[in-house]
């Protein structure tokens, strides 16, 4: 039987200082498609962009200021060596490619606020 909090989808919350760039980032960067969006006003607008594995959601909110602190999102992808060559020069680099003694390979990008964004591939 599966637990009272097991999840039918997994979110990732993000507000963004900078919305329309980080807009640009997700969607025109990284190229994950938008499932929803709104726009209601500065202070209500949003994006939630499918990974193929959850949702990175961008909100507007005037409550929330600042990057997120000690914290990250890993993405396991099919090709990490070849996405890395895509995005090695898109978005400012966090970690170049590495193979990890734990068992994979994996690069880091930091988004427009400086949230570290991780790709890997298991060996």
């Amino acid at each position: 039987m599966p637990s009272p909090t097991s999840a039918t989808q997994f979110r990732l919350r993000l507000y963004p200082g900078d919305f329309d760039a980080s807009r640009a980032f997700y969607a025109d960067v990284l190229g994950y498609p938008i499932v929803e969006e709104w726009n209601d006003g500065p202070a209500s607008r949003g994006a939630m962009f499918d990974t193929g594995a959850g949702i990175i959601e961008l909100l507007c909110s005037t409550r929330i200021i600042g990057p997120a602190r000690g914290a990250g999102v890993s993405l396991e992808v099919t090709d990490v060596a070849s996405l890395w060559e895509r995005l090695r020069d898109a978005a400012p680099v966090a970690y170049p490619l590495r193979h990890n003694a734990w068992g994979d390979t994996s690069f880091g990008l930091h988004d427009p606020d400086g949230f570290e964004v991780v790709f890997f591939t298991g060996d």
